[in-house]
């Protein structure tokens, strides 16, 4: 899994993110610290679209801007491997 973002601290915020809900579930019991571990390791940050280039699924999640989320989607279709 890819996290994308433009700026470094807004990746740190993110996987500050994913491992506060990760715990939540930890201390509810639903899942491990293995399990944690490994979906936290799963994710890699990165500021470039060319990390992503044989990503299967894009999820877009970027703010409520037209003209942004064109020029966002118009990077990954460049970047991306043949569409299937």
């Amino acid at each position: 899994m890819i996290l994308k973002d433009i700026r470094t601290e807004a990746l740190d915020l993110g996987m500050q993110e994913a491992a506060k809900l990760l715990n939540k579930q930890l201390a509810r019991g639903r899942m491990d610290g293995i399990k944690m571990a490994q979906i936290l390791a799963s994710i890699h940050p990165t500021l470039h679209y060319a990390d992503a280039d044989s990503v299967d699924v894009v999820v877009e999640a970027v703010i409520e801007d037209p003209a942004i989320k064109a020029g966002v989607l118009r990077e990954i279709e460049a970047t991306s491997v043949k569409t299937r």
